[in-house]
């Protein structure tokens, strides 16, 4: 349960100087305002080379993104549920409440 404990000091060690980005939250503009937040400059060509790397599956860079989410929470069995209720939904909430919040 390396991750339970790893999500539960996340979520206890944010504090007003924490940037939290979800998952669902992750967009070009994102990237864009952290990469300012920390002081690194983007161009116009890395704006564009951003927005593609977000058009690209990651794991096959030949194939074109395809939000798979729903998907893959679909494939969920009752005892994984139970698991995430029981170890992770509780601190991954309180952290989420901490996440980015800007325009996607």
């Amino acid at each position: 349960m390396a991750n339970w404990r790893i999500l539960c000091r996340g979520s206890a060690a944010c504090d007003q100087h924490c940037i939290v980005v979800d998952y669902e939250d992750l967009s070009p503009k994102v990237i864009q305002f952290l990469a300012a937040r920390c002081g690194l400059p983007v161009c116009a060509d890395s704006e564009r080379r951003i927005a593609d790397v977000f058009k690209t599956d990651a794991k096959h860079p030949a194939r074109h993104y395809l939000d798979d989410r729903e998907s893959k929470n679909s494939k969920a069995t009752d005892s994984i549920r139970r698991c995430v209720e029981r170890w992770v939904l509780e601190p991954y909430l309180q952290l989420r409440t901490q996440r980015l919040r800007v325009c996607r």
